[in-house]
């Protein structure tokens, strides 16, 4: 690899730092098994100085979705789980799920939204291709994700994914099933699912079936 590119990769790390668009960072470059290039800059904590450093701790958020999915196909491979299973056999409460559409009155241009049932069910490829018709609420001002934001969940509060697919299942749906690709809950939904076909929990699952076998001591739900 190139010498001089890779180093422009640090300068436009630094830029960032400067530019106060991110704190710190840490950026790892591999190619075929060898390092090529592996740096850290800025800060892991502005307010006391703290610099970042190659194996300093972060939130991975959405990457855990990948992960969640793995572990779905590792399941799929063992006959424990099925692509065109419904949710509803693992979690009762998706048994009914309506679908929020919007209506418009041509005369005063008010809008309703009407509950419609689903054609049909939610399976667990759609959970894993996000086509659950599950929304985020954060991203868009339909009805439903207004709903979505009225009912404080995701990031607000600290409940378990038991409780969070509960709250997601009450929820109408932003899409029919299997029609449209909407980010979203799906992931979560699909931990949840996870959990009652292993019996444990997701940090569990994955520490088991990911973490410990690749080595990956640092990762997990909570700080080492």
């Amino acid at each position: 690899m190139s010498a001089g590119r890779l180093g422009a990769v640090g300068d436009w790390m630094q830029s960032q730092v400067e530019s106060k668009r991110v704190p710190g960072a840490v950026m790892l470059i591999v190619r075929n098994g060898q390092v090529a290039y592996f740096e850290a800059v800025g800060q892991q904590d502005p307010v006391h100085g703290t610099p970042m450093s190659k194996d300093s701790i972060s939130r991975i958020y959405s990457m855990t979705k990948p992960m969640t999915s793995v572990v779905a196909m590792m399941l799929v491979e063992e006959g424990k789980l099925q692509l065109d299973a419904p949710l509803s056999r693992f979690l009762l409460a998706f048994a009914t799920m309506k679908v929020g559409v919007e209506r418009k009155d041509p005369a005063t241009g008010a809008k309703t939204l009407e509950s419609v049932g689903t054609l049909r069910p939610i399976t667990v490829h759609d959970l894993l291709r996000h086509t659950s018709g599950i929304t985020y609420g954060v991203f868009g001002d339909s009805a439903v994700e207004r709903l979505y934001r009225a009912a404080q969940i995701g990031l607000h509060g600290d409940f378990t994914n038991a409780e969070l697919a509960d709250r997601v299942a009450a929820l109408p749906l932003q899409n029919q099933p299997g029609t449209a690709w909407e980010y979203g809950f799906s992931t979560d939904v699909l931990g949840r699912v996870l959990e009652v076909v292993e019996g444990q929990t997701l940090g569990t699952i994955m520490r088991r079936r990911l973490f410990a076998p690749l080595g990956m001591k640092d990762t997990g739900f909570g700080l080492p």
